[in-house]
């Protein structure tokens, strides 16, 4: 028999995960409570390492929106940038490592604080630290033609061309599916949070994934980015 679940929550923690959502999609995401796997079976792709513009129909970003480069520990960590209207005036700063399930690549990204600021605590009460993404770079997209549509991939690829660099697609997935889940006893969690919180183990965090992914990371949110070599486009 399933824990019973809380219908909400809401905190300091919420609020920082809710504005990175912000700053880099209009859509939901997968929080959890627990990353896919842990780090000493997950790995570091350094294909991500670089400085990385949005790319889409209206062309290139100016300024990178994503920095990602790795630690002296072997983590990878991730810059958003922030702004005037965020909590963060410089950026928001992740620590990451990736897992492969199903022959898909994850990110488990958790929030550590703002650039040039002392690193953030979550409160105890706080049960999600983690977003789960999906991403393909390079290579994997070229076996992804299908579900993102090639036509559309061809279009992205075309506008990218100027630069050198790699072509990235990112998803932070749709929390319709995680929110029935959760409603149905499907899996474990918060439903009515900001986002919706994955409290599950993570056995039954990667089953859900794997059951659920054309579901859980549509085809309409994928974003595409673009590596290029210094932190400015021109």
């Amino acid at each position: 028999m399933r824990r019973p679940f809380r219908t909400q929550w809401f905190s300091a923690h919420a609020i920082r995960l809710a504005n990175i959502l912000l700053t880099l999609t209009t859509g939901g995401c997968v929080a959890s409570q627990v990353p896919l796997t842990t780090p000493a079976k997950g790995f570091v792709d350094r294909a991500l390492v670089g400085y990385w513009l949005k790319v889409d129909r209206d062309g290139l970003d100016k300024t990178p929106s994503v920095h990602v480069d790795v630690d002296a520990y072997g983590m990878m960590t991730i810059e958003l940038l922030g702004g005037k209207d965020s909590d963060c005036d410089t950026a928001y700063l992740l620590a990451a490592y990736s897992s492969r399930l199903a022959g898909k690549k994850y990110l488990n990204a958790r929030f550590v604080g703002c650039k040039g600021q002392p690193p953030y605590s979550a409160p105890p009460e706080d049960p999600c630290t983690y977003i789960i993404m999906r991403y393909a770079v390079d290579n994997d997209l070229r076996s992804m033609r299908r579900e993102l549509g090639e036509a559309s991939l061809t279009e992205l690829q075309s506008l990218s061309e100027p630069f050198p660099g790699r072509l990235a697609a990112l998803n932070l997935g749709d929390e319709g599916p995680a929110i029935s889940a959760i409603m149905e006893g499907r899996i474990d969690g918060v439903p009515k949070g900001h986002p919706p919180c994955l409290t599950a183990a993570a056995g039954d965090l990667r089953r859900f994934v794997r059951q659920g992914d054309k579901k859980i990371y549509p085809a309409r949110q994928w974003q595409f980015y673009v590596r290029v070599d210094t932190a400015t486009a021109d």
